[in-house]
């Protein structure tokens, strides 16, 4: 309960904004980030082995998707401005900082976010 609430308590206090450069994951040219997305950088961000997100999908299924309907859902997303709330959700593990961890603090969150983001 003492590291439920410890988390409860951080995750609540207002994140830090987000301050570095902003790179296109290709060329780091944003000029075009709105142009249609190509099968190049569709190849070049495939996600490698990690685990899947809170909707369970894996990065081997992802992988299997064909390029173009990958594109397509992609496409649908810039449209829409933002991706649906069962897809933006991550699910987070508490991993050990220390072999024997003895607080919350020496706990790491890290969260996995949808493999298709």
């Amino acid at each position: 309960e003492t590291v439920r609430r410890y988390w409860e308590i951080k995750f609540a206090q207002q994140s830090t904004p987000f301050s570095a450069q902003v790179k296109h994951p290709v060329d780091g040219d944003m000029s075009g980030i709105w142009n249609p997305i190509s099968k190049e950088e569709l190849e070049t961000t495939k996600p490698g082995r990690t685990a899947a997100g809170a909707d369970n999908v894996t990065a081997a299924q992802w992988n299997r998707v064909p390029w173009r309907k990958r594109r397509v859902f992609f496409h649908v997303l810039m449209a829409l401005g933002r991706p649906p709330m069962w897809m933006a959700r991550g699910r987070t593990t508490l991993i050990p900082k220390t072999s024997n961890p003895v607080g919350p603090e020496q706990l790491r969150p890290i969260t996995v976010p949808s493999i298709m983001l």
